[in-house]
Formats: C-alpha cells, structure tokens, sequence
C-alpha cells in the first residue's frame, strides 16, 4: 500500500468509525439475535464450540472422528469421516462409510465405494459430497446418501482437474450446488443440470444456504462475494487481508472470516455482513485462518 492509499484508507475508516460509533453495538446485536434465534454457536478447529461473548457453548464430541467434518448450512446436521473407515477391511469398519449425526441426535452411517475420503460437504437434506481416493487411481467426486438411490457420481464433471488436491467441498443447503475449491482456483456445480456454472480464481469458495451467491477470498487476499445468475461482484472491504472463509449463516447474510485489517497486527475471526460491511471482531486466530470455523447448532454440542 502506498503512502496516499494509506491515507485515503485511514480517512475514509476514520469517517466510518464515526458513523459505526454512533450505532456501535448495532453488529453485534443483530449477530446475537442471530445466533439465538437459531441456537447457534461457533466451532473452532479444536472442535470447542463458543458463544458471541466468548463463553464455551460445548464441544463437538466424537470417540472416533478422523479430522474431517462438514456442518450442514442450516447447522442442524454434521457429517464426519470416522477413523474407522481409514482402516476399513483391517481393523475398522468392513466398508468405508461417513456419519451424519441429525437435529434429533440420531446417528447413523453411510457406506461409500472407494478406500478413503479426502473432502466433505453436507448439504441441509442429508446429501453428502465426497471425494474419494482410489488406491492408485484417480479420486472421484461422489454424493451419497442413506436413501435406495445411494450414489451420484459426478467425476466426469472436474476431469481435466486433479482431485487429489482438493482443499474443501461445499454444499448449497438443497444439495443442488456444490463449490469445489483448490488453493488457487474452484468451480461451482449445479448437480441437477451436471454442468460446471462458475469457476474463477481464488480460494475458499462458499455458496450461500439459497446456492444464489458465492464469497470467495481472492488471489490478493480481498472478500468478494459474486451472484451467480448475473456474475456480478462485490468486495466487501479493500481494507482487509482475508486469510479463511469459514462458513455463511442458515439465513446467508452473515460470514465467518479469518482477516486482519490494515493496522491490526494479529489475525482474528471476524463475522461480517455481506451486505454492508458491517463486522464483529470475535477472537484472535494464531496460525489458523479462519476457514475452518463453522456455525453449528448448539443442539449438536456435548458439554465440555
């Protein structure tokens, strides 16, 4: 950033937090009503779970998780590959399979072809993305669910791309769309159609619950968030560097960002109005950035 730009970027944040002084607790206060209309919390990367305030809300609890886990975008439902399933046929599970715990609690398990899932997505019913290894052959990106129609293949749809670099899959709640991200560039899928409907650069894409809009963080570290039908695109905040996108909230309005601003001077979790700009600052973040931070219904929560 050059001197000017510095200048005209404090002018323009000292004008702003004026204005945001005047309704300081405006952000927050929309955020809390948020979280308790819908009985939210915020799930770290440690699978601790915390409140607005900060105050431990629980802890997603599973004897066997393996480390990867995806929450449905209305946070009702989670879906985690068990440890098991990476020593099926040895010591674990006779198949490789993925579990999906619901908003009763229920849990139950899903069997899967291939020997290991490399990425997850959960949409809001009940259908789960996955990209599965092969052994020696290329991984392919399925969807599975616990009905009599059990598959979906749709490998065809990202050949010439290498799923074996996959960073994240992520669901649309009506399970319609999926993002497919790598660390420099992803494609959305409109599962019904089996046509790639958008695919850019950047990372970290997350659809939107509706499957209407899409935020990504892009090649120079801004949030830009995109409505597919008319390719049109924002950037929220030119005054940010974005590191992690975690999630949207069940109404998608609200994101969950890993970013430090111009003059901060540590990385912090951030959850920020897609329309406006507006933003809380939650927690410092470390080496995390933020991606894996999630809402999650407190109902799926075990105390700590």
């Amino acid at each position: 950033m050059t001197r000017r730009q510095l200048i005209d970027f404090l002018m323009t944040s000292t004008i702003a937090g004026s204005l945001r002084a005047q309704t300081k607790s405006a952000p927050f206060d929309r955020v809390a009503a948020l979280m308790s209309q819908y009985d939210l919390a915020i799930l770290r990367m440690d699978l601790k779970a915390f409140t607005l305030t900060r105050s431990v809300a629980g802890k997603f609890a599973s004897s066997d998780f393996s480390g990867l886990l995806s929450v449905s975008p209305d946070a009702k439902a989670v879906a985690w590959i068990p440890k098991s399933s990476l020593l099926f046929g040895a010591e674990g599970e006779p198949n490789p399979v993925v579990r999906l715990r619901d908003e009763l609690g229920n849990v139950r398990s899903v069997g899967y072809e291939g020997s290991f899932a490399l990425s997850i997505g959960l949409s809001a019913t009940g259908l789960i993305y996955l990209v599965v290894g092969q052994g020696r052959a290329r991984p392919r990106l399925i969807a599975v669910t616990g009905q009599p129609n059990p598959r979906y293949d749709l490998t065809d749809m990202v050949s010439g791309l290498d799923l074996s670099q996959i960073e994240n899959l992520r669901s649309s709640s009506s399970g319609n769309r999926v993002a497919v991200g790598w660390r420099e560039s992803f494609v959305i899928i409109d599962a019904a159609s089996r046509q790639i409907i958008f695919q850019g650069k950047g990372r970290f894409p997350r659809l939107s619950p509706n499957g209407e809009s899409l935020a990504f963080v892009t090649t120079d570290r801004r949030l830009a968030v995109v409505t597919i039908g008319d390719r049109k695109q924002r950037v929220l905040q030119a005054g940010w560097e974005a590191y992690g996108m975690g999630a949207w909230d069940p109404e998608g309005k609200w994101l969950l960002v890993g970013a430090t601003t111009v003059l901060g001077s540590s990385r912090k979790l951030m959850v920020v109005d897609t329309l406006n700009g507006d933003f809380v600052e939650l927690w410092s973040l470390g080496d995390d950035g933020g991606d894996r931070s999630l809402w999650i219904g407190k109902h799926l929560l075990q105390p700590v």
